[in-house]
């Protein structure tokens, strides 16, 4: 006796062993003696006195002149906490509410009972504390441990960790942590700002070389990723490629391409000969912000064609014919602040200043001095190509 013997390992028991006669009564001061089936699990010594020496099971016999009898002895490991899950996850949206609570069973993992359980502490990793709530069912396992996590005081973006300490006297693993992240997400779109492309001047018919690009942030200032942009040409008859793009994970977009174009038919031009291109960018329940180039003409581009086309055919501005000469390469030279043949004191390009300068003067048949034939003087160009050179004059006239 007892039939069953169950340990931990260390612990001992004393079994006894007693012999009855046929009518079952109890035969005193019987010598009995002692053996265990596995040693390396449990011994017995000769007073029945068993010993724990390892995780197992053994069987120890008591014995008197050829008579036996068995006990169990089941040598088990001693309580440990376990968790189910081991760790817990919340994950919430900046200024959305608290995510729903969670739950956590605390059970044996090892052997006996597992009694005396109590929270120990909460601790927190930098970046935040004091946003886990825990509470324990009962004080010994099965228990479940109750989790609510509270965002109300947290408007940063990012995972923050905490531990929650278990103890038991009787477990080997005391302290046990359960660890739990909670990780926050940026919350609705609340903001949009222009962070690149704004304010540039580029040539008519180019792409412009910064695109524009916009942030979305909640309304913590956290960048939102994941939010659709859409760009649209406002102003200046350009055009784009990419008009709807999502922000990228520091939120950010940009539209793909954003072509400026002029305006030649206005019939005296911008002053400073600059024609503003306006593109907007949007977000659905949040509002716009718009973007502004200027697009000029190119001297290369755009004003040397004319002459190529008009002007330095023969006998007129071609090399060795009429002054100036109007061939690339040259032609810049040979007309900004240069005075001109045909009055004293008129430059044939005055930077900045088309209407004092020869050159359109004589393009819109306006007599300068001597010179009353109208430039070119077969037929005078259109309004649109004169216009042209005027833009381009009213920019400072730049070799571009």
């Amino acid at each position: 006796a007892p039939d069953t013997v169950v340990l931990q390992v260390g612990d001992t028991a004393t079994a006894s062993g007693v012999g009855v006669d046929t009518a079952g009564s109890a035969l005193l001061d019987l010598p009995v003696g002692w053996a265990s089936s596995s040693p390396e699990i449990a011994t017995v010594d000769a007073t029945g006195v068993v010993t724990a020496r390892a995780i197992g099971s053994a069987e120890v016999t008591a014995s008197h002149e050829g008579f036996s009898r068995q006990a169990a002895v089941i040598v088990e490991p001693p309580p440990a906490i376990g968790l189910e899950p081991p760790s817990v996850v919340f994950t919430a949206a900046v200024g959305a509410g608290n995510p729903s609570p969670q739950t956590v069973n605390v059970v044996n993992a090892g052997g006996a009972n597992l009694t005396g359980l109590s929270l120990d502490s909460v601790s927190y990793d930098p970046g935040a504390s004091d946003w886990l709530d825990a509470t324990l069912s009962g004080a010994e396992a099965p228990a479940t441990l109750g989790l609510t996590a509270a965002t109300a005081l947290l408007t940063t973006v990012g995972t923050f960790s905490a531990g929650v300490s278990l103890r038991s006297d009787v477990a080997t693993n005391s302290p046990s942590e359960l660890m739990v992240s909670l990780v926050l997400t940026p919350g609705q779109p609340a903001a949009l700002v222009k962070t690149a492309g704004d304010n540039q001047t580029v040539v008519a018919g180019l792409a412009v070389p910064v695109a524009p690009t916009v942030i979305v942030r909640d309304a913590f200032g956290n960048a939102r990723p994941d939010v659709d942009v859409v760009f649209t040409v406002t102003g200046g008859n350009g055009s784009v490629t990419g008009a709807i793009a999502t922000t990228d994970a520091q939120g950010l977009a940009s539209v793909g391409s954003w072509t400026v174009q002029t305006d030649a038919t206005s019939p005296s031009g911008p002053n400073g000969g600059r024609y503003p291109n306006t593109l907007e960018a949007a977000v659905t329940g949040v509002g716009s912000v718009t973007f502004t180039t200027d697009a000029i003409y190119s001297f290369a581009t755009h004003v040397e064609p004319i002459f190529a086309a008009s002007c330095t055919f023969g006998p007129c501005h071609a090399p060795a014919a009429v002054p100036p000469q109007l061939t690339p390469g040259v032609a810049h030279a040979q007309l900004v602040g240069v005075p001109s043949a045909c009055a004293a004191g008129v430059l044939r390009v005055a930077a900045g200043q088309a209407g004092q300068s020869a050159l359109i003067q004589l393009m819109d048949s306006v007599a300068v001095g001597g010179c009353v034939r109208s430039m070119p003087p077969r037929n005078r160009l259109a309004d649109s190509l004169r216009n042209v050179v005027r833009s381009w004059i009213r920019n400072n006239a730049l070799d571009n």
